[in-house]
C-alpha cells in the first residue's frame, strides 16, 4: 500500500478512470457535507497567498484520504482503479468542478472549456472509458445527466444546484467570481492523501477500517462490500444486478439491513443487530473457508439464498392481501393461504421479535423440508407463546433473545411439536392454561402490551364469538367500562353497591374490563347505567355481552375476565407437555439454586431483577426462593442491601441467626458491592464473568 498527500490536479490529472465498485452505497453526500467543502473552499479562495499568488507547495486544506485499488481488466491505454473509500468526496468534487466550468461558461461565452473538460472530467481519446468517474449502477444516469447533458439529476444533481448557488452568491459578494482563482483554490489548495493499495491487499478489510470522515458505513454497506469483494470478479455486476440489487430496491436499505440480522441470527445465536456486520463477516468467513475459488462459489450461493429467502422475509414483514390466497415468490413457490393467514396474525400483532424464527420456518418450507401444516401449526405456537405473555404480564425485554435463540436448536424433524417444546421449557415460559386463567383476573393487561396489541386480543376474541357476522373492527379502539380514572360519579356509584373503590379500581386495565368501541369520546366516565344503555346498539359483541350485567362492580370485571380468558385459551392454544411440571416454569428451584451458588463471594441481587432475568413476575421468584436454604436467600435482597421482610419465619429466624454470628446485622445492608443487573446475571451464566465484576 502506497500513501501520499497530493491536490485534486494530480489526482485527477491524465488517463484515468476512477469505478464506484458496483456493489457500494449510492452518492449520500447532503447539506452539511455540501457546507462544510464549499466554506473550506472560500476560505482558500479568500485566503493572501492564494489572492497573491505567492503559493507553496503542501500548503492547503486537507479534505481526507481517498483509497483506490487497482480495478482488472484488459489492457488499456486508461489506468483503472477502484474507488474502495472517499467515493462520496471525490463525486463531490467532480460535481463541483462541472459547476465551475458551466458558471465559467455562462460568465464568458468565448471561453472553451474542452480543454478543462479533458484534463479533467473526461478521457477524449478513449471513448470507451470517456468519463474519468463511473459512479455505482444506481446512481451512474443522474450523474451523466448532471455532469455533461445539463439535466441536474437525483442526490448528485441536488450538489450541483447547491454548488451552483454557492457560487452565484460568491459573484454577489464579491462582483465576479475570479475563476481563475477559484480553480486554483480547488485544484492546488484542496490536498487529498491517496492511498493506493498493491493487489495483494486485503482491500475488504481496508475499506470497512479507512472511513476516515466520511459518511459513516452502515452494517448493510459492510455486508454488501464483504459478499462482492469475496466474489469472483467475472460474476460480480451479474450478481450485483440480478441478486443483491432487487432484494435491496424491493426491501429498501433499513429493511435489507434487519433481513441480513434476521438470516444470520438463525445459525448464530449470539448475534445482535448492533454487531450485524461481525456476525455476517463470521458466516461468510466459515461458508468461504480457505480457498478463494471455493469460498467464491459458496458465497455466490450463499447470495442466491439470500435473494430467493427476500421474498419470503418481505411476505413476514408486508403479508400480501389474504384475498390472494397465495404468495408467489420470483420461482413461482407459493405460500399456502393456512401460512399466509398465520403471517397476518403476527404482523398484527405487531412485534418484530419473532421474525428471524418465522423465516426459518418459512424456508424450510420453501425447501420442502417442512409441511404446510406442520408449519401452520408451528406459526400458531409462536403467536401463542408472545400472546399468553402479553396476557400474563410477562416482560418483554427478553423476547427478542429468546425467540432469535431458537432456530439453531431445530432439528430435521417435524416443527410443531419441537417448537412446542422448547418454548415451554427452559427459561422461555410458555404461560399454561392454568397460569393464564390466575393472572387474567389480576394483571393490568397494559403492564407489557401495546394499544395495538390489547385492542389485537379483543378484537380476536370478538371475531371467535360473533359467529358468522364478523365486525370492521379497524375504526374502533379500546374502551374501558370502569374509566381510566376515577370520577366522583364512579365512586359514589361503587359505593352505593358495597364495593370498595380502591379495590375495584386495581382492576381497571384487567381483561375484564375492556371492550371495543367506535363511540369511546361519547361514552367517556359514564357510569354503567348509562353506558349499559348505549351498548344495547352496539354491532360488537363484547360490548353487547355486557348489557347482561345490570351494574358493573369488582364481581362482574372478575367474572368477565374469567370468560374471556377461556375464549383466548381456545384461540391462543398451548399443547399440554409431558415435561410442564418440571420445565413450564423458567425458574425451578434447582435452577436457582444452581444460579445463586454460582455468584461470586461478595455478590448479590434483587428479586426484581431475578423475575426480570427469568422473565417471569415476582411471585414466580418467591415461590422458589423462600423454600432455599438460608445461605442462598441472603443473596437476594431488597433494593437497599437489606434483608427481605416475607422469609418464612423458620428460615428467616435461621438467617438472622447465621448472619449475626458472621458479624452482620439483619437490618443494617448485608454486602458492600451494589447489586447485579440482570446483564450481568447473564454474563455469569454464560461464563463471561471476571473477578471485578465485569463480564469479559
Amino acid at each position: 500500500m502506497q500513501a501520499k498527500e497530493t491536490t485534486v490536479q494530480k489526482m485527477l490529472s491524465g488517463t484515468k478512470v476512477f469505478l464506484v465498485p458496483l456493489f457500494q452505497r449510492r452518492y449520500k453526500w447532503g447539506g452539511d457535507d455540501w457546507k462544510e467543502l464549499w466554506e473550506d473552499l472560500v476560505e482558500q479562495y479568500d485566503n493572501v497567498d492564494v489572492v497573491a499568488g505567492t503559493m507553496r507547495d503542501g500548503e492547503g486544506h486537507f479534505l481526507g484520504s481517498i483509497v483506490l485499488h487497482p480495478a482488472p481488466g484488459p489492457a488499456s491505454t486508461v489506468t483503472r482503479y477502484l474507488v474502495i473509500d472517499g467515493q462520496q468526496r471525490l463525486t463531490t468534487l467532480m460535481l463541483l468542478l462541472a459547476v465551475v466550468r458551466d458558471e465559467r461558461r455562462r460568465a464568458d461565452p468565448l471561453w472553451r472549456s474542452e480543454a478543462y473538460d479533458h484534463q479533467f472530467l473526461t478521457n477524449p481519446y478513449n471513448p470507451e472509458q470517456l468519463h474519468k468517474l463511473v459512479p455505482t449502477a444506481r446512481d451512474r444516469e443522474a450523474f451523466r445527466k448532471t455532469l455533461f447533458e445539463g439535466e441536474p439529476t437525483g442526490q448528485p444533481g441536488r450538489a450541483y444546484s447547491y454548488f451552483t448557488s454557492a457560487i452565484r452568491g460568491l459573484a454577489r459578494r464579491d462582483g465576479q467570481v475570479d475563476f481563475g482563482r477559484l480553480e486554483i483554490a480547488i485544484l492546488l489548495r484542496l490536498l487529498i492523501v491517496d492511498i493506493t493499495t498493491s493487489p495483494g491487499d486485503n482491500v475488504n478489510h481496508i475499506f470497512h477500517t479507512l472511513n476516515h470522515a466520511g459518511q459513516k458505513l452502515s452494517p448493510l454497506d459492510l455486508v454488501r462490500n464483504r459478499f462482492f469483494m469475496s466474489l469472483n470478479p467475472d460474476i460480480v455486476e451479474e450478481a450485483h444486478t440480478e441478486l443483491w440489487q432487487p432484494m435491496e430496491v424491493k426491501l429498501g436499505e433499513t429493511e435489507a439491513q434487519r433481513y441480513l440480522w434476521a438470516q444470520v441470527a438463525r445459525t448464530d445465536a449470539k448475534a445482535t443487530q448492533k454487531d450485524l456486520y461481525p456476525a455476517y463477516e463470521r458466516r461468510l468467513d466459515r461458508l468461504s473457508g480457505s480457498s478463494s475459488r471455493t469460498g467464491s462459489a459458496t458465497i455466490a450461493r450463499e447470495l442466491e439464498r439470500l435473494h430467493r429467502e427476500s421474498w419470503l422475509y418481505a411476505a413476514v414483514i408486508d403479508p400480501p392481501p389474504l384475498q390472494s390466497a397465495a404468495f408467489a415468490d420470483p420461482e413461482n413457490a407459493a405460500l399456502p393461504a393456512a401460512v399466509l393467514r398465520r403471517l397476518h396474525d403476527l404482523a398484527a400483532w405487531g412485534s418484530s421479535t419473532h421474525i428471524s424464527l418465522t423465516l426459518e420456518l418459512l424456508s424450510r418450507h420453501a425447501g420442502d423440508l417442512a409441511e404446510t401444516g406442520d408449519v401452520a401449526e408451528a406459526l400458531d405456537h409462536v403467536l401463542s407463546f408472545m400472546v399468553r405473555r402479553a396476557i400474563c404480564a410477562i416482560p418483554t425485554n427478553n423476547l427478542n433473545r429468546i425467540l432469535t435463540g431458537i432456530p439453531p436448536l431445530l432439528n430435521d424433524g417435524p416443527l410443531a411439536p419441537q417448537l412446542a417444546r422448547l418454548l415451554a421449557a427452559d427459561q422461555r415460559y410458555w404461560p399454561t392454561d392454568e397460569e393464564v386463567r390466575e393472572r387474567a383476573i389480576s394483571t393490568p393487561l397494559y403492564a407489557t402490551a401495546q394499544t395495538t396489541q390489547v385492542k389485537f386480543i379483543l378484537e380476536r376474541i370478538e371475531w371467535a364469538t360473533a359467529g358468522s357476522e364478523l365486525v370492521d373492527t379497524r375504526d374502533l379502539q379500546v374502551e374501558h367500562v370502569m374509566p381510566q380514572r376515577i370520577s366522583d360519579d364512579w365512586r359514589d356509584y361503587l359505593m352505593e353497591l358495597g364495593d370498595i373503590p380502591e379495590r375495584t379500581y386495581a382492576r381497571v386495565h384487567t381483561l375484564g374490563n375492556l371492550t371495543l368501541t367506535g363511540y369511546n369520546p361519547e361514552l367517556g366516565r359514564r357510569i354503567f347505567p348509562q353506558k349499559r344503555a348505549l351498548y344495547l346498539d352496539s354491532l360488537v359483541r363484547l360490548s353487547v355481552d355486557l348489557t347482561k350485567h345490570d351494574q358493573w362492580t369488582e364481581r362482574e370485571i372478575l367474572a368477565r375476565s374469567r370468560e374471556l380468558a377461556e375464549v383466548a385459551l381456545r384461540i391462543w392454544t398451548r399443547p399440554a407437555l409431558a415435561n410442564d411440571e418440571t420445565e413450564g416454569s423458567p425458574v425451578t428451584r434447582a435452577g436457582l439454586a444452581e444460579l445463586l451458588t454460582s455468584l461470586p463471594e461478595d455478590a448479590w441481587t434483587t428479586l426484581g431483577v431475578l423475575a426480570e432475568y427469568y422473565g417471569v413476575p415476582l411471585e414466580a421468584v418467591w415461590d422458589e426462593l423462600s423454600s432455599l436454604p438460608p445461605v442462598l436467600a441472603v443473596k437476594v435482597l431488597e433494593p437497599g442491601g437489606r434483608l427481605l421482610e416475607a422469609l418464612p419465619k423458620d428460615r428467616s429466624e435461621e438467617l438472622v441467626a447465621q448472619l449475626a454470628a458472621a458479624g452482620y446485622q439483619a437490618q443494617a445492608p448485608i454486602y458492600e458491592t451494589p447489586a447485579l443487573t440482570v446483564a450481568q446475571l447473564r454474563a455469569i451464566d454464560a461464563g463471561r464473568w471476571e473477578a471485578d465484576g465485569a463480564s469479559r
